[in-house]
């Protein structure tokens, strides 16, 4: 159901909590190239993207799956936002960068929950 790209251990243990809570079945991707390949490998319905993490940061693997999806005419999957960066240009730089929604860190269960139901993930 979700692929989760975060590089942080403690932020994976609490999403990982999280997504538990709400039923979900998630995999992890500890930076942006994998979250690429797991991402072309499992077809999750949404991806939960970090923005600051090592290799290939949020906005990098964000582009280059909108590329692929654009290139091959797949249907897009949706990507949100999970960042510490909280200020309006920090969310307008997600959204430009072909996020489609955000959540601010520390990841709250009710934000999540209704994010997902915003993307029918959850009911």
């Amino acid at each position: 159901d979700v692929l989760v790209a975060e590089d942080n251990e403690i932020n994976q243990i609490y999403a990982e909590y999280v997504l538990k809570g709400l039923d979900l079945k998630f995999k992890m991707a500890e930076n942006g190239r994998v979250a690429i390949e797991k991402w072309k490998l499992l077809s999750p319905k949404v991806i939960l993207m970090d923005i600051s993490m090592p290799n290939l940061n949020g906005y990098e693997a964000t582009k280059t799956i909108r590329e692929i999806e654009e290139r091959d005419n797949l249907p897009r999957t949706p990507i949100i936002a999970v960042t510490a960066n909280v200020m309006k240009e920090d969310k307008q730089a997600c959204l430009d960068s072909g996020m489609d929604d955000y959540l601010s860190k520390p990841l709250s269960i009710t934000a999540l929950t209704e994010c997902l139901k915003r993307w029918d993930i959850v009911d």
